[in-house]
């Protein structure tokens, strides 16, 4: 399943927050306005007059407004909602656990087919110690610049190995 952007803004609280937002600012939205129109556009006296008339007259109402609890507590429910929203997403489709033949086979398959990539990408390894062969591609993987040496190889499929046991794919 994918996850959209509107998904995590719903189960995060986003849109909830920005609605709640719009009513509690409908209640002092005409206080707004006479505080917007009041602002001055240059240095006139008669206009900083009226501006600190109209700040003065808004003040209580505005400033109650902002600092009533109810914004602060949207805010810290807020905050890492969306990380949140992430990380429950991520254990859902994320799988534990370790690389298996068939889970190999299957993502190979669907890279080859979905990227166009070739098959010759793909080895079958034989896991030590298991009858269980995985398909793994070499992109990437063991990838160093220099003279290849047997030393260096050997511990590149040896790290690979165990990764891929431990849950790497």
């Amino acid at each position: 399943s994918k996850l959209t952007r509107s998904q995590v803004q719903h189960d995060s609280g986003l849109i909830q927050a920005r609605l709640n937002s719009q009513r509690w600012i409908d209640n002092i939205k005409l206080k707004l306005q006479h505080l917007a129109a009041a602002t001055p556009a240059g240095t006139s006296l008669v206009a900083i007059q009226r501006h600190v008339a109209v700040t003065l007259a808004t003040w209580d109402g505005v400033l109650g407004e902002y600092l009533h609890p109810k914004w602060a507590e949207q805010k810290m429910r807020l905050h890492g909602a969306q990380e949140k929203v992430l990380e429950r997403y991520f254990k859902k489709v994320l799988h534990k656990g370790r690389a298996t033949s068939h889970g190999t086979l299957a993502f190979q398959a669907t890279m080859v087919k979905q990227l166009n990539l070739p098959d010759s990408l793909y080895k079958s390894v034989k896991l030590l110690m298991s009858e269980e062969v995985l398909a793994l591609s070499g992109l990437g993987v063991g990838t160093y610049l220099g003279e290849g040496d047997e030393a260096t190889d050997e511990a590149s499929v040896a790290a690979l190995l165990y990764s891929v046991t431990h849950g790497w794919n």
